[in-house]
């Protein structure tokens, strides 16, 4: 994918199983917001094709409400009640059913009436991931959700996604290592537009050196990406470096 001469995504070629967490991995720039912006048919591909459900549908033509997403920017509703956000939706799919599932699946049933700029970052994010799944959706797209979130709603957070890949396909892109480590089936590691692994974690640190294998995922990121990351998400001035010599493979 590219954006004028720029190359946004480079030969990029992944598969996501049908159930479970796939975290996508890598740092800030890495083209993982592209990816799922392309995955969900909010940005057009300039060269190959993306697939849903084993070929079954394009990002366009899935049926309405098989794929669902939480964004990092969900768009202005400020403004809004939590109980008009959950109506929005049941209105949106025709089911007046669903505003009373997503109040109470968020648990926010006696918030109805706050507005959403008003709920704490927690109780949005739970209310953004109750609307995203009230469709039982069969892949659900999260990017950043625990992003700007203190630690407890952090860990409830996580704890939910973990629940929710138990029925779907869950792809989250997060350059959190150690939440990615908690809940991650399987890890695409995306590297500037690039693919530089992509599988389940058990059989890819498997394959690790042994002084890479006993730190898991991180160990892993390393050696593929040729890179550690700092608490934002960034690649710290040696790694950058590294990458740019040549092969991130090559230091492992």
């Amino acid at each position: 994918m590219r954006a004028g001469d720029a190359v946004l995504l480079d030969a990029v070629t992944a598969r996501v199983a049908s159930r479970g967490v796939t975290a996508l991995l890598g740092p800030n720039g890495a083209g993982k917001s592209t990816l799922l912006s392309a995955l969900l048919g909010l940005r057009p591909v300039t060269s190959g094709s993306i697939s849903l459900f084993d070929g079954a549908f394009g990002p366009k033509s899935a049926p309405r409400g098989a794929v669902s997403a939480v964004l990092q920017d969900e768009g202005a509703f400020d403004g809004m009640t939590a109980h008009e956000y959950a109506a929005l939706f049941g209105a949106l799919f025709d089911d007046g059913a669903l505003t009373a599932k997503i109040l109470a699946t968020s648990a926010l049933g006696d918030r109805a009436s706050r507005r959403l700029e008003h709920l704490s970052g927690g109780e949005l994010r739970r209310l953004q991931l109750a609307a995203a799944v009230a469709t039982e959706p069969a892949l659900l797209v999260l990017d950043e959700p625990t992003n700007h979130l203190d630690p407890a709603a952090r860990r409830a957070l996580v704890a939910s996604i973990r629940a929710l890949g138990a029925k779907r396909a869950v792809l989250l892109a997060t350059h959190d290592l150690h939440e990615a480590a908690r809940v991650a089936d399987a890890v695409i590691v995306l590297v500037e537009g690039r693919v530089r692994a992509c599988g389940a974690v058990g059989a890819l640190v498997e394959e690790l050196p042994e002084a890479k294998r006993s730190r898991g995922l991180e160990g892993l990121f390393e050696h593929y990406a040729g890179a550690t990351l700092d608490a934002s998400g960034a690649m710290d001035e040696a790694s950058r470096d590294a990458l740019d010599a040549g092969d991130p493979r090559a230091s492992a």
